[in-house]
């Protein structure tokens, strides 16, 4: 008998405790339809709440079925409030799109960063947002990430190919450099205060010197994460700048709009730059003499494109492509190039009945480097590979996650030269690596 009252209690209590359900979904920008990062969805009545990743994903887990008020809050936004019904064993998805504040304060300004509530302790993470970039003094008055790490404590930039990164005493090779997922061997131009990455197309851009975690594989020094925009869904918008040093040009906008909660958008974003400072060198520095007065024999020239599919629901699917292009030459004596392009795919998924974010991609990207010199024996290497992976971060309740995923990559090295002799050297490599990850983050209660 006493069995018998022992397992009724427990399959009373599981059934109480299955009693409840979830809320969750996407904050966005109403004025162009980018996800709102660190935004904080509330339910008062039940003093429960969550804030938005970087994807705009929110989840509240474990609440008692009934009809409740969300509010979300972002910092420069207006609050908006809506209704949600909530079913056991059940998820609800709710939308939110925030409008900025329209407010004139005379005579002062104001100024803050959208900061995450802090459930996990990030060591040595930096995140860096354009808005942070502006405010740095800029070289030609176009600032960028290249002219911010450079600042960073514990990062020196210098060496050959434009600068490498040296990050809290690692060697370049130790730092894993990636643009929406893709690995870039190498971020810097010929004159090293620019990178390759577009100020105006940038989300963000995480500076991870220690303590990140095992999905970023085999690294062991920094992780650089720079994720960009997905383009205005709202309006077609650009840009056109030209300074002494550089000139390019920036354009987004929606294929297909978005119009409302049931509708799927596609926008895109395209940008190209190109340094003429090969030949306004002297007209600028000319005064101070050699090698001023001869021209700088630097020149680069970058592309890079976008398109992106976003669903009603918050999931969404990218392809992307680039192609950065540097040439240092020295007249008569060297000519040194480097060439990096490559493309990939990525995608978010949302499943309707789970509170999970299922994210992947597969991107090839090639790097190479060349240089000639008067003896018309020309020195080649070159590092090409490709990436592929699913990832799957599933949300549990007291703000605790798991996350665990597959990764495959395969790379190719390469170079050839003349010896002495005049007899060309060459050695091609081939490597693959496979690799999983599995990581828990738990919270004891419903605050840290």
């Amino acid at each position: 008998m006493q069995k018998l009252l022992m397992v009724l209690f427990l399959l009373l209590g599981f059934g109480a405790f299955a009693q409840t359900g979830s809320l969750k979904g996407f904050v966005y920008d109403k004025t162009n339809g980018e996800p709102l990062t660190g935004a904080t969805v509330a339910i008062t009545s039940l003093k429960k709440g969550a804030q938005s990743n970087l994807e705009g994903f929110y989840n509240i887990p474990k609440l008692t079925p009934g009809t409740y008020d969300v509010t979300v809050t972002a910092l420069g936004f207006e609050s908006m409030t809506k209704q949600a019904i909530i079913v056991a064993d059940e998820v609800t998805s709710l939308k939110f799109e925030l409008s900025k504040k329209s407010r004139e304060l005379k005579g002062v300004s104001v100024s803050a960063k959208k900061d995450e509530k802090l459930y996990e302790t990030k060591v040595g993470m930096t995140r860096i947002t354009p808005k942070e970039l502006k405010l740095l003094p800029s070289v030609g008055g176009e600032p960028d990430i290249a002219q911010y790490l450079q600042v960073m404590p514990g990062v020196v930039s210098t060496g050959d190919q434009g600068g490498q990164l040296y990050i809290r005493g690692g060697s370049p090779i130790q730092n894993k450099i990636l643009l929406d997922g893709m690995t870039i061997y190498n971020p810097f131009h010929s004159i090293g205060i620019y990178s390759v990455f577009e100020t105006d197309a940038l989300r963000s851009a995480d500076v991870m010197s220690g303590g990140f975690g095992v999905e970023y594989g085999d690294r062991t020094s920094a992780i650089v994460n720079v994720t960009t925009k997905d383009g205005n869904k709202k309006r077609h918008s650009g840009k056109l700048a030209v300074n002494p040093i550089l000139a390019k040009a920036f354009l987004e906008g929606p294929l297909v709009r978005d119009r409302g909660d049931s509708s799927v958008s596609i926008t895109y974003i395209a940008s190209i730059k190109h340094s003429y400072l090969k030949t306004t060198s002297n007209a600028m520095y000319g005064a101070l003499g050699e090698p001023y007065k001869s021209n700088l024999p630097y020149t680069f020239t970058d592309a890079y494109g976008k398109i992106n599919l976003s669903s009603s629901n918050g999931s969404k699917f990218n392809v992307f492509g680039f192609s950065f292009n540097d040439r240092v030459n020295f007249a008569n004596i060297s000519e040194l190039k480097w060439n990096s392009y490559g493309a990939g795919t990525n995608f978010v998924i949302t499943p309707g009945s789970s509170a999970s974010l299922i994210s992947g991609g597969f991107y090839y990207s090639d790097y190479k480097i060349g240089l000639e010199e008067s003896d018309n024996r020309p020195r080649e290497s070159e590092i090409n590979g490709f990436d592929a992976n699913v990832k799957v971060t599933s949300y549990l309740p007291n703000h605790s996650e798991i996350n665990y995923g597959v990764e495959f990559t395969g790379f190719k090295t390469a170079y050839q030269y003349y010896n002495f002799i005049g007899l060309l050297q060459e050695q091609n490599d081939y490597t693959t690596q496979v690799g999983a990850f599995l990581k828990l983050k738990k919270n004891f209660g419903d605050k840290l």
